[in-house]
């Protein structure tokens, strides 16, 4: 029954365009299925809500750490599908286009990639952008944006999509934040031109936009965004920087031009981003812990992954080897130990010695 949770608060036609395909559909239809119908539709508002908020674990699925799709209309499940005929039929049984809670059948279909689904359902009048979609989570443009299909993005841009609309899942970030997230530089080049890297009510949007292309090891991005302005020392929302990332993703390159363009080599205390999924073996600071529980400086952090060179960079950039880790509620014990407690503790002779 595990495999079947998913399926809970979800109609029998739901699950037929899911599982069953357009023969089991056309029959149910035949016999009365309502495609409009949702068995969340049944509830009041506020317990509706609840109930979305309880089951979001096994309901929800997660296309990265920040997006979530809910799906509880037939539409919405047709619209991921490759082939398009499920979604004209249903279409053609009177099945919304924009319901008014879940993720937008565009939204699911440019998700998938899906050229053919994403042409229809434009032409027939999707909504392309988000407007009063109860626990929606992701615009078609991202979606677009998401599944690195330029195309799309391009498609669904001529559509009228908001370049600027911030999604609450990706706290206020926009597509052309996710673009460098995802490694697309190309789409973000597409994007750039008609949109503002500052245009949400997050801070430092444009910082968060920079430790993207970092992350994915894109020098000459990079560079241009320093370029522009781009502050190489603000702080992304989750506390981290773009110089915490390229010590962890260990990009000597990376680091040398941030800390040449002003980075802080003695920034207090940053987090590493919570996204970050490494792994360095260590006896006693377990690396993996350490990046979704602690905030350290940089050059701790450096020490902490073992990497003499990063070591060597941070000092010639500026590091004091004497600061202590400031920073509070550190459940591996670090505060006021300096980066040479740090590296005695798994043994780094390499780093003790220099």
């Amino acid at each position: 029954m595990e495999a079947w949770t998913s399926y809970f608060y979800k109609s029998p036609l739901v699950v037929a365009v899911e599982c069953a395909g357009l023969n089991m559909v056309k029959l149910l239809v035949e016999y009365g299925a309502d495609p409009n119908w949702s068995a969340l539709g049944i509830l009041e508002t506020a317990k509706r809500k609840q109930v979305i908020e309880e089951s979001r674990l096994w309901r929800f699925h997660s296309i990265d750490e920040n997006s979530q799709i809910l799906i509880d209309f037939p539409i919405q499940a047709a619209a991921g599908l490759e082939d398009p005929e499920m979604t004209k039929y249903l279409l053609s049984k009177g099945a919304t286009m924009n319901p008014v809670y879940g993720t937008p059948p565009l939204s699911l279909a440019a998700c998938h990639g899906r050229d053919a689904p994403v042409d229809l359902l434009i032409r027939r009048g999707a909504m392309v952008n988000p407007a009063e979609v109860e626990e929606s989570g992701l615009s078609s443009l991202e979606a677009a944006v998401w599944s690195g299909n330029e195309k799309l993005v391009q498609r669904i841009t001529s559509a009228g999509a908001d370049l600027d609309w911030g999604s609450m899942g990706r706290w206020g970030g926009t597509a052309l934040h996710q673009a460098p997230e995802r490694g697309f530089g190309a789409i973000f080049d597409l994007r750039r031109a008609g949109a503002k890297r500052d245009c949400s009510s997050v801070p430092n949007h444009a910082t968060t936009i920079l430790q993207g292309f970092v992350k994915h090891h894109d020098y000459e991005r990079t560079l241009r965004l320093l370029r522009d302005g781009v502050s190489p020392n603000a702080k992304c929302r989750d506390g981290s920087s773009p110089l915490t990332a390229a010590i962890l993703s260990q990009d000597l390159a990376l680091m040398s031009l941030l800390l040449e363009w002003g980075a802080d080599a003695n920034d207090a205390y940053p987090m590493p981003a919570l996204d970050e999924e490494l792994e360095f073996p260590l006896p006693v600071f377990d690396i993996d812990d350490m990046l979704t529980t602690c905030s350290l400086p940089p050059l701790h952090w450096a020490v902490a992954v073992g990497n003499l060179d990063a070591v060597t960079c941070l000092c010639n950039g500026g590091a004091d080897l004497n600061k202590p880790d400031i920073s509070k509620n550190q459940p591996w014990g670090t505060r006021g130990m300096t980066a040479l407690h740090v590296a005695v503790a798994p043994k780094r002779k390499d780093i003790v010695e220099y």
